[in-house]
Protein backbone atom coordinates (compact mmCIF):
# COMPACT_ATOMS: atom_id res chain seq x y z
CA UNK A 1 0.00 0.00 0.00
CA UNK A 2 1.25 3.27 -1.07
CA UNK A 3 -1.38 5.66 0.28
CA UNK A 4 -1.08 7.91 -1.73
CA UNK A 5 -3.81 10.51 -1.61
CA UNK A 6 -3.70 11.29 -5.01
CA UNK A 7 -3.32 9.27 -8.04
CA UNK A 8 -2.86 10.52 -11.94
CA UNK A 9 -3.39 7.36 -14.04
CA UNK A 10 -1.81 8.37 -17.92
CA UNK A 11 -0.24 6.47 -20.82
CA UNK A 12 -3.62 4.24 -21.68
CA UNK A 13 -3.02 2.91 -25.41
CA UNK A 14 -5.93 3.92 -28.18
CA UNK A 15 -6.34 0.10 -28.85
CA UNK A 16 -8.32 0.00 -25.99
CA UNK A 17 -11.04 2.26 -25.78
CA UNK A 18 -12.32 1.76 -21.96
CA UNK A 19 -11.20 2.95 -18.89
CA UNK A 20 -9.46 1.35 -16.47
CA UNK A 21 -11.12 0.83 -13.59
CA UNK A 22 -10.23 3.32 -10.92
CA UNK A 23 -10.72 1.74 -7.51
CA UNK A 24 -14.29 2.83 -6.95
CA UNK A 25 -14.45 1.55 -3.54
CA UNK A 26 -11.32 3.26 -2.52
CA UNK A 27 -12.60 5.22 0.56
CA UNK A 28 -9.43 8.06 0.91
CA UNK A 29 -7.54 9.33 -1.88
CA UNK A 30 -8.29 10.83 -5.51
CA UNK A 31 -7.69 8.39 -8.40
CA UNK A 32 -8.69 10.11 -11.49
CA UNK A 33 -7.69 8.84 -15.52
CA UNK A 34 -5.79 12.05 -17.83
CA UNK A 35 -7.75 13.21 -20.38
CA UNK A 36 -6.13 14.78 -23.34
CA UNK A 37 -5.26 18.96 -23.36
CA UNK A 38 -6.34 18.64 -20.03
CA UNK A 39 -4.46 21.18 -17.55
CA UNK A 40 -5.29 19.79 -13.82
CA UNK A 41 -3.50 20.80 -10.66
CA UNK A 42 -3.59 18.66 -7.87
CA UNK A 43 -6.07 20.18 -6.02
CA UNK A 44 -8.46 20.12 -8.63
CA UNK A 45 -8.12 16.26 -9.27
CA UNK A 46 -10.51 15.67 -7.15
CA UNK A 47 -13.16 17.49 -10.13
CA UNK A 48 -12.08 14.99 -13.03
CA UNK A 49 -14.08 12.06 -11.26
CA UNK A 50 -16.87 14.50 -12.22
CA UNK A 51 -16.70 13.95 -15.68
CA UNK A 52 -15.94 10.62 -15.99
CA UNK A 53 -19.57 9.67 -17.04
CA UNK A 54 -19.39 11.94 -19.34
CA UNK A 55 -16.14 10.27 -20.75
CA UNK A 56 -17.40 7.07 -20.55
CA UNK A 57 -20.77 7.60 -22.61
CA UNK A 58 -18.38 9.62 -25.35
CA UNK A 59 -16.28 6.70 -25.67
CA UNK A 60 -18.97 4.19 -26.09
CA UNK A 61 -20.75 6.51 -28.38
CA UNK A 62 -17.34 6.18 -30.25
CA UNK A 63 -17.08 2.94 -30.13
CA UNK A 64 -20.90 2.60 -31.83
CA UNK A 65 -20.06 4.94 -34.34
CA UNK A 66 -17.33 2.86 -35.54
CA UNK A 67 -19.22 -0.75 -35.30
CA UNK A 68 -21.94 1.40 -37.85
CA UNK A 69 -18.80 2.73 -39.87
CA UNK A 70 -17.45 -1.17 -40.06
CA UNK A 71 -21.13 -2.70 -41.63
Amino acid sequence: RIRAQNIFLTHFSVRYPKLPSSGARQKEGVVVHAVDHASVTIGNMWKLKHYLPALVQNLKDTDDEDDQEAD
